[in-house]
């Protein structure tokens, strides 16, 4: 029987890594999925590949937020069911589950304490968020889940800004 906790499907790794690798299309797909969303948060999966002290995210899988409607503006939840099947296909890949993305439609690309919390569930893991700049354009920024806390990432390249959208759009 295939256990449910995230730390048991999610890669273990020696170091927590320095860089994240991101596709212009996973992170347009990303972006599609927020605007999609919002003013709700959006959630989703990241598959892809851990190498020496770096993630290389090779897909998004899109998940639905198990938050109740009323409260989807400032949580998200992804079912256990959908983490299964995220990572059976990315083992179909020869990939592993290395993270997730959600987006804050109200708050910056960074960890909430909701998000703190809920990080304790998911360690080892790469957290990508998607957020509100203080210009009005969404910013993404990634976070590494140690087990504690949250600790941001460097991208290996600029994160492109004609994929980011309006937060007024």
């Amino acid at each position: 029987m295939k256990s449910t906790s995230a730390d048991s499907r999610l890669v273990t790794p020696l170091q927590s890594p320095r860089l994240v690798h991101l596709p212009e299309p996973v992170l347009a797909h990303a972006c599609r999925w927020a605007q999609q969303h919002s003013p709700r948060e959006s959630c989703a999966l990241l598959t892809g590949r851990r190498s020496n002290n770096s993630l290389s995210v090779h897909r998004l899988i899109p998940c639905h937020n198990q938050v109740d409607l009323a409260h989807q503006h400032r949580a998200f939840a992804i079912d256990p069911m959908e983490v299964l099947s995220a990572e059976d296909q990315a083992l179909e890949e020869g990939e592993q589950l290395i993270g997730l993305m959600h987006s804050h439609s109200l708050a910056p690309a960074r960890p909430s304490a909701a998000d703190i919390t809920s990080a304790r569930s998911w360690p080892q893991t790469l957290w990508l968020i998607l957020g509100p700049d203080g210009d009005g354009r969404i910013e993404a920024r990634a976070w590494w889940a140690d087990g504690e806390s949250l600790q941001e990432l460097s991208f290996s390249r600029p994160v492109p800004t004609h994929l980011l959208w309006s937060a007024n759009s």
